[in-house]
């Protein structure tokens, strides 16, 4: 078996601990319901594909520790 490539530690400086995906305030029913209203929001604009690529593209991006990094 191979030694490591390096000694160094690699550390997420801007690691700021676990996040929840749905805060105590919001219940699912809500958060389903909030969804729903959105999507056919988007629907019914003639640019809906165009809006919801970038809603998508948005909330990868927020996913990601660095926002400036993220290239789609």
């Amino acid at each position: 078996m191979e030694g490591l490539a390096t000694d160094l530690w690699w550390i997420e400086p801007n690691y700021s601990g676990i996040v929840s995906a749905v805060g105590p305030h919001m219940a699912i029913p809500d958060l389903i319901k909030i969804q729903r209203m959105i999507r056919r929001r988007i629907a019914i604009v003639p640019y809906g594909a165009v809006l919801r690529n970038a809603l998508v593209r948005y909330t990868r991006a927020l996913d990601m520790v660095n926002w400036e990094k993220f290239i789609c």
